[in-house]
């Protein structure tokens, strides 16, 4: 089915293609580029227990968006991990802007080093979507990626998160939301059906949608207020994004 609908998206998207294109030079000449986060590592808690906590990933993790990884997604992660199981919880990032779930595992997963983690938290999606990789070839870098990390850090539970929330980004026109965010959502389907054939590997299936994220920010926001530049998150999109993650963690009892 996802194969039938992204053939059908192809087709409809042919006709459209230079207001694609329009847009996109639009979108690239006016979202500011911003640079990575600073310090990926850290510890947050000081409890007994000890947890590693490893993020791999594209510009989400990477914390486009945000100055310090400490104001980042998995550091969020890290201190509901901290505080749920009363533990010091050691944390690396691996990521950088720009990637796809391939240049991840070929790229990223060797300069892991020798850091032993208890969990590996991911975050992919977008990337694969902008370069319009069809939901058949994005599972089978899912599949790729999945093995390596087996490989690497057998036992260790990997949880992928949410899919980017790339229909609700305002500096992407109307145009651009429909195809690539219904791209995005067909990749999230193609990797729940991947990951659900893994023991140990975990997907967090639920849709992004900032109307249900508002509540739990305890203000009155608007959508705007959940990007740094219309495009990557801010630091509060950040922490409710970690805090979600670290909860599905713990209520999922993967640790």
């Amino acid at each position: 089915m996802s194969r039938l609908k992204y053939t059908l998206g192809t087709l409809a998207a042919v006709p459209c293609l230079p207001f694609l294109l329009r847009d996109g030079k639009r979108i690239k000449g006016s979202v500011p580029v911003l640079p990575e986060a600073a310090n990926p590592a850290g510890i947050n808690g000081s409890g007994a227990r000890t947890i590693n906590l490893l993020a791999f990933g594209e510009s989400t993790m990477a914390g486009v968006g945000v100055s310090d990884h400490k104001k980042g997604v998995t550091a969020a992660v890290a201190q509901v991990l901290a505080q749920e199981y009363d533990a010091t919880v050691t944390w690396k990032v691996v990521a950088r802007s720009g990637y796809t779930m391939r240049a991840v595992t070929h790229k990223l997963l060797p300069k892991a080093g020798d850091f032993r983690p208890d969990i590996i938290v991911t975050g992919i999606g977008a990337n694969d979507a902008f370069k319009t990789n069809s939901p058949t070839e994005f599972a089978a870098a899912a599949r790729e990626f999945i093995k390596k990390i087996q490989t690497i850090y057998p036992g260790v539970p990997l949880v992928f998160m949410n899919m980017p929330p790339i229909k609700e980004f305002p500096a992407f026109t109307r145009l651009i939301r429909f195809f690539i965010g219904n791209l995005v959502e067909l990749h999230g389907a193609a990797l729940a059906k991947t990951v659900a054939k893994y023991e140990n590997v975990y997907y967090i299936a639920e849709k992004i949608t900032f109307k249900d994220w508002i509540h739990k920010a305890d203000k009155e926001l608007t959508a705007d207020d959940f990007f740094s530049d219309g495009v990557h998150p801010s630091g509060m999109t950040y922490g409710i994004w970690g805090r979600e993650t670290g909860n599905y963690i713990v209520e999922n009892n993967l640790l």
